[in-house]
């Protein structure tokens, strides 16, 4: 699970279905492994609030609660009345399936078109972390706020509210929301800060604290040559101010941003293994259009307890590592909104619907330009990127009217999808063209 999350790779896990088992909501993996690894899914029933024995399938006795809590990220449809797909035993037929395991095949193709629609043309070279996957399909949940009904739930569960709950987590997956989070004008920026080794009290914005002394801390499992037990030790607080490069962009707003766990290098503040374990590490603790400050922790595990005295032996161990000696990384993603460039033909009125056309498509050194233009005039060509730059621009004076052709060399530009546009007195026609 770790080397996948450490890989981009995003996974989508079924919480369970026994949210009213008589030995109560237990914790299933791999959707109660940490937050950043998977994505954890709960079911809703027909009505679209989380499944309980009120909203299923009546005539397959779907009576099934789904489980919930220990930070549940979303929720999908899980009735044999929503759910259909290829039956496992036969090929010419569909078969009806319910469950969390019918819920989370949802969240995982909603994450596969968004990494199929963020593609290489954008910004970052379009790659998506699984934490920004899981940001996107958060934030673009519809809330489930309904109150469930009188004896639907356990004794003591929790409710659907507004906002996050324990149940239905940020609410219902919306595969269109998140799409259009991602639409052309909308990106994710990566930015960060590394910190050379040994200058963590020197480097420019940046700071190491010593915020707690001697503090016990009892480690459950033998790790990385430490033994189970009782230890004592120091809390080191890393904070970092640094400008990121969309600083200056003024064309650029940043909307949003949320730390990025897998480059980063520190740990939580109530775990010192949370950076080895994943349990959450680097927060970002403010951020605006020219910086970010970003913080995480280190540990001086200096002693462990023996027997039941005050018995000590040495330890004198750093975890993650020592920030004093080691180099420091902070990662995070800025999600920003470019709006298109102005009209490059104000006040143009196409008589009729003109196209220009462009061949050889794809290509790979050089395109013919093929269009008509009404009235004499100017006109100007661009290739444009899928953020409205201009790589190529070429200008005509005095063009005569009837059908027009011209040639544009890209035989330079990087591989990915570029707009043509071709701007005429009396219209404004553009193409997709592929260099490959």
């Amino acid at each position: 699970m770790k080397t996948s999350w450490l890989n981009a790779v995003t996974l989508a896990a079924s919480r369970g279905n026994e949210g009213n088992a008589f030995w109560g909501n237990p914790l299933l993996y791999p959707a109660c492994f940490p937050d950043e690894w998977v994505i954890s899914v709960s079911a809703s029933g027909s009505n679209g609030n989380f499944k309980n024995p009120t909203n299923g399938d009546v005539n397959a006795n779907e009576i099934y609660t789904s489980s919930y809590g220990n930070g549940v990220d979303i929720m999908a449809p899980g009735t044999t009345m929503l759910v259909a797909s290829t039956s496992n035993a036969t090929n010419t037929a569909y078969g009806r399936f319910a469950g969390t395991s019918a819920a989370a095949p949802h969240v995982a193709g909603v994450a596969a078109l968004l990494r199929g629609y963020y593609g290489p043309t954008r910004v970052s070279g379009g790659r998506l972390y699984t934490e920004d996957v899981e940001q996107v399909l958060q934030k673009t949940a519809a809330d489930r706020a309904a109150p469930l009904p009188l004896g639907s739930m356990p004794a003591g569960a929790p409710d659907q509210a507004v906002g996050y709950d324990e149940l239905s987590g940020w609410g219902m997956l919306d595969a269109t929301a998140a799409l259009q989070y991602l639409q052309p004008r909308r990106n994710i920026y990566h930015v960060g800060q590394i910190i050379p080794a040994g200058s963590v009290n020197t480097y420019p914005g940046t700071s190491c604290t010593r915020i707690a002394t001697n503090i016990p801390y009892f480690l459950s499992t033998s790790y990385n040559g430490l033994i189970a037990g009782q230890y004592i030790l120091d809390v080191y607080k890393i904070s970092s101010t640094f400008t990121h490069y969309l600083s200056g962009q003024t064309n650029t707003t940043i909307l949003d941003a949320w730390p990025l766990q897998v480059p980063s290098s520190l740990a939580d503040f109530d775990n010192p293994f949370s950076a080895v374990f994943g349990d959450g590490r680097v927060r970002l603790d403010s951020w605006n259009s020219t910086t970010a400050t970003v913080s995480g922790y280190a540990y001086h595990i200096k002693y462990q307890r023996v027997g039941t005295g005050s018995s000590t032996v040495t330890i004198n161990r750093y975890f993650p590592y020592n920030p004093y000696t080691g180099s420091i990384e902070f990662q995070l993603s800025l999600y920003t909104d470019t709006p298109p460039p102005p009209n490059p033909c104000p006040g143009c009125t196409p008589q009729r619907a003109l196209e220009v056309t462009v061949y050889p498509n794809p290509s790979t050194e050089e395109v013919a330009l093929s269009y008509e233009n009404e009235t004499s005039g100017n006109v100007t060509i661009d290739l444009l990127d899928a953020q409205g730059v201009s790589h190529k621009h070429i200008e005509r004076s005095n063009v005569t009217v009837g059908n027009q052709l011209d040639r544009l060399e890209i035989e330079d530009e990087p591989l990915g999808i570029y707009t043509v546009r071709v701007v005429t007195p009396t219209a404004v026609m553009t193409k997709t063209l592929v260099v490959e």
